[in-house]
């Protein structure tokens, strides 16, 4: 695990006990951001279902949910052992979502309409996932590509180098 002044903290020792050694610190806060992420969506979804239309209760289960969606949508991102540009856009496209969240405890529930709610608000919370779906999908398969291209590419002038030496060797 690369050094980490938490690296030692109750949640990275339960972590290697439970799931085991992480060959990062960015795998043991992505567990838990998943973790978190899935409690908060559980815990949105409870707070909505006593709520009443434009309460404030009904306001924080929605904003609760929402961040646990996020959270949970960022955390294998994180997890996962993929290039810094991945996580990177994993955390941009969470800090997104926070803004759109944050914008909607401010308009929920006066400036909010009744058909539709804001689609400003919920365009930009769409494209923080969007943006986390694309450090955690499309990154990675545009890597894979162009390694499977460079790797495809270096075998290939071995063959061609192997077959220069034959051809040295038959003259």
């Amino acid at each position: 695990m690369t050094a980490d002044p938490a690296a030692d903290g109750a949640l990275s020792r339960w972590y290697r006990n439970r799931v085991g050694e992480a060959s990062t610190s960015d795998e043991v806060r992505g567990y838990w951001l998943f973790v978190l992420g899935i409690a908060l969506g559980v815990l949105g979804i409870l707070l909505f279902l006593p709520s009443t239309t434009a309460s404030p209760l009904r306001q924080w289960s929605i904003a609760i949910a929402a961040a646990g969606l996020s959270l949970g949508f960022v955390g294998p991102t994180i997890r996962l052992p993929l290039e810094r540009r991945s996580t990177q856009l994993g955390y941009l496209g969470l800090a997104i979502c926070g803004v759109a969240i944050l914008w909607f405890l401010l308009a929920f529930p006066d400036n909010w309409t009744p058909r539709g709610g804001q689609p400003q608000i919920i365009g930009l919370y769409s494209l923080g996932l969007l943006v986390i779906g694309l450090g955690g999908v499309v990154v990675p398969l545009s890597t894979a590509a162009a390694e499977e291209n460079a790797a495809a590419e270096a075998e290939a002038e071995a063959e061609r180098e192997a077959l220069r030496a034959e051809i040295e060797e038959l003259r």
